[in-house]
């Protein structure tokens, strides 16, 4: 028996020469449900789970990206974004929140990242005044959304890893799991103190990702 990931999306920040940019930005399809759009600004992936129901969109980013990233989801689907999940604080930011609580999107987060998080009156827009925040559904270890019968398990670290507050989420018969900056290919991730992340508990934060992925017969 063997742990088997077939598509596997690594959210992190990642550097590409200026020519593979030509185009403009795009969605790319891993699975029947599930997208990833790489920036060029930030260097940072935006994940999406499109289905009938509406889209979960994961670490949407900071404008001018998130306009870049919105315009490249309304090529390839009419459906709103109704669900977001951030994989960690240093995600959290919310200059933008008046975009998605316009659109009545509801922020799925952990307690433990929600901690992290800046406070509500904190928040601003553009012009300095308090912006209006998405809802918010707060979890403790595990949620699932089954939009279009698609389940997506949303799972909250227990342990100190890159951050204080890690979450992944996991799209189970497409094999898809999306774990932003929590494992770098080829490369310890940059562990952020600041956030509570701990390099001597990040193993026990890998291990408990890597159990929650079935066990497969070979």
């Amino acid at each position: 028996m063997r742990r088997t990931i077939i598509a596997v999306m690594l959210l992190f920040a990642v550097w590409c020469s200026e020519g593979s940019f030509g185009a403009a930005p795009r969605f790319v399809k891993v699975s029947d449900h599930c997208y990833y759009l790489q920036l060029k600004e930030s260097g940072e992936n935006v994940a999406a789970v499109v289905t009938d129901d509406g889209i979960l969109m994961v670490n949407p980013p900071q404008e001018p990206d998130l306009s870049i990233a919105m315009e490249a989801l309304a090529t390839m689907t009419s459906k709103s974004v109704r669900w977001i999940v951030f994989t960690e604080p240093g995600f959290s930011r919310t200059a933008y929140a008046r975009v998605f609580a316009d659109r009545n999107a509801l922020i799925l987060t952990a307690a433990r990242l929600q901690a992290l998080s800046p406070p509500e009156n904190a928040r601003q827009n553009g012009n300095g005044a308090a912006a209006p925040s998405p809802s918010r559904l707060i979890f403790k270890g595990q949620m699932h959304l089954f939009p279009s019968n698609v389940e997506v398990r949303i799972i909250a670290l227990q342990h100190k890893a890159r951050t204080g507050g890690d979450v992944a989420v996991f799209v189970p018969a497409e094999k898809v799991l999306f774990v932003g900056g929590l494992y770098e290919a080829a490369r310890y991730p940059d562990i952020d103190r600041a956030a509570g992340g701990s390099p001597v508990d990040w193993m026990d934060g890998m291990k408990q990702v890597i159990d929650s992925v079935p066990v497969l017969k070979a």
